[in-house]
């Protein structure tokens, strides 16, 4: 038996709706113990549609409050460098939307 890998989840678009959730949650390998989003009411939803257990508005809350070994981030372009190199300072695995920088 494998062990879980605790993932973060930066961002509520319909793409991470309607692709890294379901997979994501229906593999017994995944256990999302995050999402993290600006507006957090809709995170908050979007969480409970996916019993995810905590929401944060912003990469750094998450990072300070979870002990998680991945983070998908799937946030507007703009902020994917920032982002990315964030968690792989972290010591996270990453998965990155393109584009990973704007240049």
């Amino acid at each position: 038996m494998s062990k879980q890998v605790k993932i973060g989840v930066v961002g509520t678009s319909w793409w991470t709706d309607s692709m890294y959730m379901p997979a994501l949650t229906k593999h017994p390998d995944a256990d999302v113990r995050a999402i993290v989003g600006r507006n957090l009411d809709h995170v908050r939803e979007f969480a409970e549609q996916w019993r995810v257990p905590n929401v944060y508005a912003s990469l750094e809350e998450l990072l300070v409050n979870e002990s998680i070994d991945a983070v998908i981030i799937s946030s507007p372009n703009k902020h994917h460098y920032a982002m990315a190199m964030k968690a792989i300072e972290h010591g996270l695995h990453v998965l990155c939307e393109k584009p990973l920088a704007m240049n």
